[in-house]
């Protein structure tokens, strides 16, 4: 595994997360994203603009054909279906949670609680596979000092 991580501040108050890198399917029916250190990504409660994106770049093995991606309170939120060949690719139009505008791109983590990215296998447990990910997301922050 690795991964990258930026983020940005903007003049609302509003820092912008990207994250990228390399998962290897953990050997069991489900598989949480996690960074080098082995601790899970987590998005935290109230993101919006939430993009998830990536490629199968190892054939994923185990699940049977397809597999999900969710965020540990719904299995299939970013893609339901989505095939284990290599190349297979998943983005926003795979979602099948809409945010709350009713578009698929704008998906919010409701208050309460952070959310892992999952995937889970739609048979038996994941025995192999790799996928490269891309993932960004907006967190409102509360400003401390009058803007410029």
């Amino acid at each position: 595994m690795s991964d990258t991580q930026g983020s940005a501040r903007g003049p609302s108050g509003i820092d912008r997360i990207r994250l990228s890198g390399t998962h290897t399917m953990d050997l069991a029916a489900t598989s949480v994203l996690e960074d080098d250190a082995g601790t899970d990504i987590a998005i935290p409660y109230n993101a919006f603009n939430i993009f998830l994106s990536g490629i199968v770049t190892t054939a994923i093995t185990g699940p049977g054909a397809a597999f999900t991606i969710g965020d540990g309170t719904d299995a299939d939120r970013y893609g339901t279906g989505i095939t284990i060949a290599a190349a297979t690719t998943f983005a926003n139009s795979d979602y099948t949670s809409d945010g709350l505008d009713g578009t698929s791109h704008a998906v919010i983590v409701a208050a309460g609680a952070d959310h892992s990215i999952t995937f889970t296998g739609t048979g038996a447990n994941f025995t192999a596979g790799v996928v490269d990910w891309s993932l960004s997301y907006d967190v409102p922050t509360e400003l401390t000092a009058a803007l410029p």
